[in-house]
């Protein structure tokens, strides 16, 4: 195998950069259109339940389904903001390795008072595959405890409880068309 130089790591971590780019923009897109279609979603079978006035009978041949279908809608997107965010931490990964292997993590000591790290050290952690790809997501419980314990919360999870919160409303209004239906007829 043929040893890699400076140059070589250069442009894989231009490529690995590149990488961390494109899976970031993948979940903002992916968070964006998951949310608005679920949020859109559930206003409508919330319309349809409290807002029309149709019987509850057609109310629940149109809410059910819909609601549904809202539920497949969250859990796919949470699903896929998920797996995006463990690609994306593989591709951080990859940076801190690459980083490490040019030198970005040593003190530079070019002025008579500059001895500073380029990238601090506490950003170049090299954890193993596993560890990166199990530490990418909060377990369940500890992502909807987050909820009241906010400070501990990113981004990414507030927006995978955007998606978890859905599928109570779409539930909710399931039961509830179920209920008055039996109740009604």
């Amino acid at each position: 195998m043929e040893k890699l130089d400076k140059q070589d790591f250069i442009k894989l971590l231009d490529i690995a950069n590149q990488r961390v780019r494109h899976h970031h923009d993948a979940l903002w897109k992916e968070e964006t259109h998951y949310t608005w279609l679920a949020y859109i979603l559930a206003a409508g079978v919330i319309f349809i339940v409290f807002g029309s006035d149709f019987c509850w009978a057609l109310k629940a041949i149109i809410s059910i389904p819909l609601g549904m279908i809202g539920v497949c809608i969250c859990i796919i997107g949470f699903r896929v903001i998920r797996k995006e965010g463990e690609d994306f931490h593989e591709a951080l990964q990859v940076c801190r390795r690459l980083n490490c292997a040019i030198g970005l993590n040593q003190r530079i000591k070019t002025e008579s008072g500059f001895n500073e790290m380029l990238i601090p050290g506490e950003h170049i952690k090299i954890k193993s595959w596993r560890k990166v790809k199990s530490e990418a997501n909060k377990p369940l419980k500890k992502l909807l405890g987050g909820v009241f314990k906010w400070r501990s919360m990113g981004i990414r999870d507030w927006f995978q409880i955007t998606l978890l919160f859905p599928i109570l409303l779409f539930v909710i209004m399931i039961a509830l068309s179920i209920i008055e239906v039996c109740i009604t007829c």
